[in-house]
């Protein structure tokens, strides 16, 4: 399963073109075409989407991305992050850091506009539930 979530609920640093791409399916293989992502899923169309669309790629449980797939997303700027089948965050791939001060201008724009602002604090907290809810769960 993949979704692409709606831009500007999860990041208030994203774009208005970029949208986080989740790779859900255990069995999902992500490889790169051109310039492009696709998903692949034994019995079910592959999923494409275009690489500078893509402002995040999350990858839960056995899901495998290729090796150009992670150097096209490095490339651009695009952390993967890596989750277990429990949904669990077990770590993060990024390429070189840009620079500082234009993820600062970019915090501040948010701060600014109080739509987005709540928007990033909701999804924010919203993860944070989900997060100790998983984790309580994983203690019985």
């Amino acid at each position: 399963m993949v979704d692409r979530i709606a831009a500007g609920t999860l990041s208030g640093l994203m774009t208005a073109n970029a949208w986080p791409l989740v790779v859900r399916s255990h069995e999902a293989k992500v490889t790169k075409d051109g310039g492009r992502l696709l998903v692949l899923v034994d019995g079910e169309p592959p999923v494409a989407m275009r690489l500078a669309e893509i402002s995040q790629l999350v990858v839960m449980g056995g899901a495998t991305v290729t090796t150009p797939a992670v150097h096209a997303l490095l490339r651009q700027g695009t952390p993967i992050c890596w989750h277990g089948r429990d949904g669990w965050f077990l770590g993060m791939t990024q390429g070189l850091p840009a620079s500082g001060a234009a993820a600062r201008i970019a915090q501040y724009r948010v701060a600014e506009d109080p739509v987005r602002a709540v928007a990033l604090a909701r999804a924010l907290v919203s993860a944070k539930v989900r997060n100790a809810r998983a984790r309580l769960r994983d203690r019985r």
